[in-house]
Order: C-alpha cells, then structure tokens, then sequence
C-alpha cells in the first residue's frame, strides 16, 4: 500500500513538473526585414502619412503626464533608472502601420546617434496564447576616443519592443535605461528624447 501511494505522488509531481514545462516554449530568432517590408516602409515614410500619427503619440504622452484623456491610449514607465513609454494598439489603424511605428522609432533613434547591436524575434507559445516580441536594442555610440570618463551616454540604452498575441498587434514599449556609476556623465532628460523622436 505504502509503495502504491508513493508511485502515485511520484507521478502526480513528475507531471505537474512535465507540465509547467510545457508552459511555456520559446523560440527566438533574428529579427531580419525582407524586401517587400522595406519597400512598402520607404513608401509609406514618403507619403509623410506617419507624422500625423506621431503627432498623435506625443499629444497623448505629455496629456498622460498631465493625467487627462488622450485619443491614443500611452501608459508611462517610470523607474529610478529607466523611463520610457507604451503604445497600445489602435483598433483604427492598420497592424503594418502599427508596425511602421515600430520600425521608425528605431530609425530614429539611430538618426540620433545610437547604434542597433541587437535585433530578435522571440515567439512563446503560453498554451492558452501565442506572444511574439519583436525587439530592437541600441547603445550610444562608444568609439575608442570617447571612452575616458566620464563617457557620454546620451539617454542611455533604448529598447524597443513590439508585442503581439495571436498574430494581432498589441502595443510598442519604448524604454531607455540609464547607466548612474561614474564612469558616465549623467543621462540627458527624458522629455528631450520624447521630443526629438517625434520631431
């Protein structure tokens, strides 16, 4: 009697262990843009579409921070030592768009000095869901002649992420992470970034 009770909690524990295993299975990849993405994202940044949308995100930050009602729902991330900004996925806008913002917000940060050293894909199958997140990663720009402390680390690490849930869109967070030992001058401010990203 004693050994069957022991066999059945044995197996009751090595499922429930298989299972929460099973939870949860990742898949990650680079993160790499074809060629018909990149020629319908030239196109659409050339039509100048975009800017009424930026325009949109940045009304609805600095209305986030004053507590009031946006058109666009912006949820703030505020740390100690980050800070950054979500965008929830509007149901009026296309999923490509959406993914556009993404991809812009990269660009952007680039064009102000920053330097992309990571690109992924990460797919995690919950059971009950699929999320993908696709992530961008940036640094500033730390060349041989700037590394004499204290090094300038503009506004930080960026990273950007692009999280979807079943193949639809769900939000774009945008975060940037401050390094405070003393080998860096402090981070420039926040809302100077927010304005030159959607400038």
């Amino acid at each position: 009697m004693a050994n069957d009770f022991f066999n059945k909690l044995f197996k009751k524990l090595f499922l429930a262990e298989s299972n929460e295993r099973q939870k949860v299975i990742t898949h990650k990849k680079l993160l790499v843009r074809g060629d018909d993405f990149k020629k319908s994202y030239f196109k659409w940044l050339n039509g100048h579409e975009y800017q009424n949308a930026l325009n949109a995100i940045e009304n609805a930050y600095w209305k986030k921070r004053e507590k009031e009602e946006a058109t666009w729902a912006v949820h703030l991330l505020q740390m100690p030592y980050a800070n950054g900004f979500a965008i929830s996925y509007p149901s009026e806008f296309s999923s490509q768009e959406f993914q556009f913002i993404f991809e812009l917000l990269k660009d952007r940060s680039i064009h102000l000095g920053y330097t992309l050293v990571d690109a992924t894909t990460k797919l995690t199958d919950k059971l009950v869901f699929v999320e993908t997140v696709d992530k961008y990663y940036l640094k500033p720009p730390l060349k041989s002649e700037q590394l004499t402390p204290p090094i300038d680390q503009l506004y930080g690490n960026i990273s950007i992420e692009h999280t979807w849930v079943d193949n639809q869109p769900s939000y774009i967070k945008y975060v940037a992470t401050l390094y405070t030992d003393r080998l860096y001058k402090k981070a420039l401010p926040f809302d100077q970034l927010i304005h030159q990203l959607f400038h």
